[in-house]
């Protein structure tokens, strides 16, 4: 368990940034010296805070901010942040502005983007980087044929205010065993990367998750993007985990709002679904769906209280969740409960309450909502 004070008498997401360096450092290690690593921070750096984590990850060798919106990277901007950016989304009209003036780098894989980009550049008397998206299997966002990427090869010739700087593709499955389908998406990345040299281009490339930089780092090209991993959290169990050693970046802390008796044959929260069997201590957790807290841990999740597993009773609430503390003697009102972490040789982790859900450990992540405070520790 942390050592730290709470924001507020509440519950807090406390956001390790030690160990979010540790993640960085153990992912480079994994790679060839010459990929250079991009930092994968969109959705608020997955719901630990964009603009601390984008601090930490620049500081600590990331060479590139990866965003899925304009917005996002605004923000980070705007809060004086200097390193080269990557918008991974498609481009909006109403952010291509920014896009020019604040020179973020822009995914782009229909000529349209181009000659709108080229527009803005002339008018401002200066250029746009481009990162051309290769849809070599997600069917997702992309050029996907020979002849969409001549027609775009061709756009960009004739606009020489966009600057080609990149090409990317991502991978499907690399976080799975097999890795024929992923070997196939690179050879077909290859193929569109020859294209481009032919017409007398020369962009860096980019294609690994955090699958592909733990199991696939031969296909590291010039920059890889980290994403779950940097966060602490495998993207599956079927990766080779022993290659890099991750750590937990976020933890969630409470604390008992409240203790109360509750006798055999007394309910407990909306619905009644939990029904004591015999007389329990009950604790109450100022935490609920309202926090981001899933409503599907009902009955089925754990909290952590002393070092020991407190199961959760009854539906989780809006605001608050109650837990069985009966065999937790010495647990009393305004002890800190740990609700994702680790206290006295247990741990919750993010895959567990996934686990539980039937999601994966990215949803846990970002499910917490601005309500909880962020507090940012160093180890």
């Amino acid at each position: 368990m942390m050592d730290f004070e709470l924001d507020e008498k509440r519950t807090s997401v406390v956001v390790d940034l030690a160990a979010l360096s540790h993640n960085l450092r153990e992912l480079k290690k994994n790679l060839p010296e010459s990929a250079k690593l991009a930092a994968v921070v969109k959705a608020n750096a997955y719901g630990h805070g964009a603009v601390e984590v984008s601090r930490t990850a620049v500081e600590s060798g990331a060479d590139l901010l990866c965003f899925a919106t304009v917005g996002e990277a605004r923000e980070v901007i705007q809060a004086g942040e200097k390193a080269p950016m990557l918008v991974m989304g498609a481009p909006m009209s109403d952010s291509l502005t920014d896009i020019v003036d604040y020179g973020i780098r822009q995914c782009v894989f229909l000529p349209l983007h181009v000659l709108a980009l080229q527009k803005i550049a002339e008018e401002k008397n200066t250029e746009a980087l481009v990162h051309v998206k290769i849809d070599t299997g997600m069917n997702r966002l992309g050029v996907k044929t020979e002849a969409e990427f001549e027609a775009l090869l061709a756009t960009l010739i004739r606009c020489d205010r966009v600057t080609f700087e990149g090409m990317f593709t991502h991978f499907a499955v690399s976080d799975e065993t097999d890795k024929a389908f992923s070997r196939a998406q690179a050879e077909l990345f290859e193929r569109f990367y020859q294209m481009a040299l032919e017409k007398g281009f020369s962009p860096i490339r980019h294609a690994c998750n955090s699958g592909a930089i733990i199991d696939m780092p031969e296909y590291a090209y010039d920059f890889v993007r980290a994403g779950i991993a940097m966060y602490g959290c495998y993207p599956s169990n079927e990766v080779f985990k022993e290659r890099v050693n991750l750590k937990p970046v976020m933890s969630i802390y409470s604390h008992i709002a409240h203790i109360k008796t509750v006798l055999t044959g007394e309910s407990i929260s909306y619905g009644r679904t939990f029904i004591a069997e015999e007389s329990m201590r009950v604790a109450t957790v100022p935490i609920g769906y309202g926090d981001g807290f899933n409503r599907l841990l009902s009955n089925r999740g754990e909290m952590l209280v002393h070092g020991k597993r407190a199961r959760i009773l009854g539906r989780v609430c809006m605001d608050m969740t109650m837990i069985d503390v009966t065999d937790i003697d010495e647990a009393k009102i305004g002890d800190v409960v740990t609700v994702m972490g680790e206290d006295g040789g247990e741990r919750i982790s993010a895959d567990d309450m996934a686990d539980i859900c039937g999601t994966i450990s990215y949803e846990i992540l970002l499910s917490f909502t601005p309500r909880l405070p962020r507090v940012y520790i160093h180890g």
